[in-house]
């Protein structure tokens, strides 16, 4: 599981087809990562900000990568918690894939938080609906995340709002 995002990585860019499309994506989230990392009975949800980059191949499957930070974390809990990295707690990669079904889609996703708790990495399915506006595609997804693989008792969830702005660019 430690080198679980460059295998998605690796293989996301061998079996994909030539790309079509290239996209920023921004986003913005509410969810409840922050306090089970921190394993908190409280179940706080908090507000994340992302950026990150996008694409689309020929088949019309999306993969994309980038930054997250959440913000309004409790830092008492964060003081009091076995972080190896507390100044880094709340910023973390993220990696996904879908699959588009018309307007919905269905895939993954793995998020890695810099903090080093012992839930730090989260792993599960996604289901979205997109729509576009002018050249503006937002999705609205929704991620339930499993951070603990040897009980299967920790889950997270996530709803997100994403808005992907095309690349100017040659080919698009």
């Amino acid at each position: 599981m430690k080198y679980f995002i460059y295998i998605a990585a690796l293989v996301g860019f061998l079996y994909s087809k030539p790309l079509a499309d290239h996209n920023y994506m921004l986003s913005t989230s509410v969810s409840n990562v922050a306090s089970r990392m921190l394993e908190s009975a409280s179940g706080t949800f908090n507000l994340g900000v992302s950026g990150g980059y996008t694409r689309q191949d020929t088949w019309g499957m999306r993969s994309g990568f980038g930054f997250q930070y959440i913000l309004g974390v409790d830092q008492d809990a964060v003081s009091e918690s076995s972080l190896k990295n507390k100044d880094l707690f709340g910023l973390s990669v993220f990696s996904f894939i879908e699959v588009p079904l018309d307007r919905l889609s269905i895939g993954v996703r793995s998020t890695l938080d810099f903090g080093f708790s012992d839930s730090n990495f989260i792993f599960g399915p996604t289901i979205g609906y997109s729509f576009e506006i002018n050249d503006m595609n937002i999705d609205i997804n929704y991620f339930k995340g499993c951070s603990d693989f040897i009980n299967f008792s920790r889950f997270t969830d996530t709803i997100e709002a994403r808005i992907m702005l095309p690349f100017k660019g040659k080919d698009n």
